[in-house]
């Protein structure tokens, strides 16, 4: 089945994974910009990005006929899927946050693994510290990882049964599980739709100007009130695949984007309309998926 993140933390497994901001039992969360966090309300919960697109942050200008635009033309190249495999929804979490700082293919196979050796939460659970870091030793942060997953097996094992939660509300109380986690695990595991703010996804919208900032929460709010919710999980898969193979860091791939004849960050801009747009109508002919990208779409991958 297919889908669709230091020193101090190796001393406390139940903090946060690379790239996820999750605080662990007792341990009071911090909160505010650059967190990945809302305020915390009067109620407990942390602040969604509903109430944080309250906060006066609105997209810019055309912002939703780009979002539109965007949404259709990459949906003619790239599938609404994942590139994490998976036949569970455990080994989902478990690749899912096996992926930070690593590539989607590393967590996949390092998942298959790990699982094949402890195949639910409960074995996990009572799995020796070394002998998980012994598996994913080949990954970056393996230790942490390594802790940060028995821990998160005996919370699944403990208060949930061995069952992966279905809610945002619970899936954010399991140890290095983030927004971006979560809102990955309800899409590609429950059908549940969310925007995955992932580092691919927000310099996507920051490009193409559907976003003001660069803050996880206020992208996701801004992008949820731009798009009908059906859209949200597959516009978010196909923008991280669009930034992970055409629109990179470093250099984007303008001359090979379907964006191109729209895209106010266009490197395209000085080439005559007609030919940015032919550019576009020749990428579209092309079969959608990776294929569309070149014989050879590794080559071309986002390192970071």
């Amino acid at each position: 089945m297919s889908m669709p993140q230091t020193d101090d933390v190796r001393r406390d497994p139940s903090r946060s994974l690379p790239g996820e901001g999750r605080a662990g039992a007792g341990t009071p969360r911090r909160t505010g910009p650059g967190t990945g966090r809302g305020r915390r309300t009067a109620g407990g919960g942390a602040r969604s990005p509903t109430t944080a697109s309250r906060s006066g942050v609105r997209p810019p200008r055309g912002a939703r006929r780009r979002a539109r635009l965007t949404a259709e033309r990459l949906a003619w190249v790239h599938p609404a899927r994942s590139e994490i495999e998976f036949e569970s929804r455990f080994q989902l979490l478990v690749a899912v946050l096996l992926s930070a700082r690593s590539t989607d293919r590393m967590a996949t196979r390092l998942a298959r693994e790990l699982l094949a050796r402890y195949p639910d939460p409960g074995a996990l659970a009572a799995a020796e510290p070394e002998e998980v870091e012994r598996i994913l030793r080949p990954i970056g942060f393996f230790r942490v990882k390594s802790r940060a997953l028995i821990a998160l097996a005996q919370v699944l094992d403990r208060r949930h049964h061995g069952r992966v939660p279905g809610t945002m509300a619970e899936l954010l109380e399991l140890p290095g599980v983030g927004r971006k986690s979560a809102n990955t695990i309800l899409g590609v595991g429950f059908g549940v739709p969310g925007i995955i703010a992932d580092r691919h996804l927000i310099r996507v919208a920051g490009r193409v100007r559907l976003v003001h900032g660069t803050d996880p929460d206020l992208v996701e709010a801004q992008i949820r009130s731009l798009l009908p919710r059906s859209l949200w999980t597959p516009f978010s898969l196909r923008t991280t695949l669009h930034g992970r193979y055409v629109c990179l860091a470093r250099r984007p791939l303008c001359e090979r984007c379907v964006l191109n004849d729209f895209c106010p960050s266009s490197t395209t801009a000085g080439l005559p309309m007609e030919e940015r747009r032919r550019i576009v109508m020749t990428l579209a002919r092309r079969p959608p998926g990776p294929s569309a990208l070149g014989p050879d779409p590794t080559s071309a991958r986002d390192p970071t």
